[in-house]
């Protein structure tokens, strides 16, 4: 049996506890479920047994959190403990174990997104206080990525929403790892634009090397930004701005991040083309003075910024106005 079910045995129970101060327990209030959560099994607040409360203990949380689903506790999610969350309450490390443990889980996945999955969440913080978490909206705000401890209070706190999915659902997402390396990985790889996360968190300061922005990306979405502003401002506003405007630009210099290409992709996709737009299937407007061949640019169809290959496959070769098309159109 991977969990032990306590109703009216407190010694059994604070025996249960003393043995597996690492332990979890699921304390159920039959005529209040909104006072049932999982606590550790080290947590205070946890009282004595009374004659309506059970005590659901396991040494895994996703063992309780089943247990709540089956049992359809709190519209079939089971709420943790926030003091448990944000790391109180640790048990004491030279503690004795317990003899007899339920068969253990397999090791979690390295890295896991959270969409929709709220104990699943909730059980992982618990298992990992030293994790990582990096809350994500949808759309992703590619200027906000902000890396957390798993223990933090700002991304821990459940009165900020009375739904069933406060943390992963909704608007938004969890990216949990015990490696911030991962997570910024990950960010990189799913999120067009991106280096990784993009700050840490001021109240929990993880342990994690800050990530610099691609400073390019960066600028050109908040020039794009600018000028969308100023087309819905109204043109006297704009004319006014530009006779006052200075004549020259200020220059800055950026760090960004650069894909190396390989130059064999881009002349067997020209190749190819044999000197047409694959977009239009127009000829090459002009010639490069560069090769003397016709001029077209070679197009990822999956961006390499998104995890696309370097590849023919994935490349196209198109004239300038319908290589435009595909990034602004």
């Amino acid at each position: 049996m991977n969990h032990i079910e306590f109703r009216e045995d407190n010694a059994g129970f604070l025996e249960w506890t003393s043995k597996n101060p690492h332990g979890f327990v699921l304390n159920v209030f039959p005529e209040n479920r909104k006072r049932t959560k999982i606590h550790r099994a080290s947590c205070s607040h946890l009282k004595e047994i009374g004659s309506m409360h059970l005590k659901v203990c396991a040494t895994q949380p996703f063992t309780l959190a089943d247990w709540g689903k089956v049992h359809h506790f709190v519209n079939g999610h089971v709420p943790f403990c926030g003091a448990c969350l944000r790391g109180m309450h640790l048990p004491n490390d030279n503690a004795r174990p317990c003899s007899v443990s339920p068969k253990p889980l397999a090791s979690p996945p390295p890295l896991i997104h959270f969409q929709n999955d709220e104990a699943g969440y909730n059980a992982w913080l618990l298992a990992h206080p030293d994790g990582f978490v990096m809350n994500v909206r949808h759309p992703p705000e590619k200027h906000r990525l902000i890396l957390h401890k798993a223990t933090c209070g700002n991304i821990n706190d459940a009165s900020v929403s009375d739904s069933e999915a406060p943390f992963t659902g909704g608007k938004y997402s969890k990216v949990c790892s015990l490696n911030h390396a991962l997570i910024a990985n990950w960010a990189r790889d799913s999120i067009p634009g991106v280096t990784g996360y993009t700050h840490l968190c001021k109240n929990c300061k993880p342990d994690a090397p800050p990530i610099k922005a691609d400073e390019v990306e960066k600028q050109r979405w908040g020039f794009e930004r600018a000028v969308a502003i100023s087309l819905d401002g109204g043109v006297e506003a704009r004319r006014k701005r530009l006779a006052e405007a200075p004549t020259k630009p200020t220059v800055t210099y950026a760090f960004a991040r650069l894909f190396q290409r390989n130059p064999d992709v881009v002349a067997e996709v020209l190749h190819n083309a044999n000197g047409k737009c694959q977009g239009c299937g127009k000829a090459a407007p002009f010639h490069s003075k560069a090769t003397g061949k016709p001029y077209l640019e070679v197009h990822h169809r999956t961006p390499l910024a998104e995890g696309g290959e370097d590849t023919v496959a994935n490349a196209v070769a198109l004239c300038p106005n319908c290589h435009r098309q595909q990034h602004f159109g």
